[in-house]
C-alpha cells in the first residue's frame, strides 16, 4: 500500500465509518447539554469526583484494547474495537479542548 492510498484508505473510514459510529453513539454519551455526562456521572459513582472522568474515558477504551491485543486480528470485531478506540480517542480530544481537569 503506499502512502497515498493509505491516505485515501483513512479518509473514506473516517468520514464514511467513525463519523457515523460517533453519531449514532452520541445519543448515549450523555445529555442534550451535557455531552460529557455519562463520563461525568461514572467518575463521580465510581471514584467520588468527576475530575476521573478522563480515566473513565481512557478505561472504557482500554476493554477494546485489550480484547484487540488477547484476539488480534482474529477478532470478529476488530474493526469495530478499532474505530470505537477512536471514536473515544476524538472525545477525549473534545474533553483536553474543554479543559478538562484531569486525575
Amino acid at each position: 500500500m503506499t502512502r497515498d492510498e493509505l491516505f485515501e484508505v483513512i479518509k473514506k473510514e473516517a468520514q464514511d465509518n467513525i463519523l457515523r459510529l460517533f453519531e449514532v453513539k452520541n445519543q448515549s454519551y450523555g445529555v442534550f447539554d451535557d455531552a460529557f455526562h455519562n463520563f461525568r456521572e461514572t467518575a463521580r459513582r465510581v471514584f467520588g469526583d468527576e475530575r476521573y472522568m478522563f480515566k473513565v474515558l481512557l478505561t472504557l477504551m482500554d476493554k477494546h484494547l485489550v480484547a484487540l491485543v488477547n484476539n488480534g486480528v482474529n477478532d470478529p470485531e476488530a474493526a469495530s474495537r478499532l474505530r470505537d478506540v477512536c471514536v473515544y480517542s476524538l472525545i477525549g480530544i473534545a474533553m483536553l479542548q474543554e479543559g478538562i481537569e484531569a486525575e
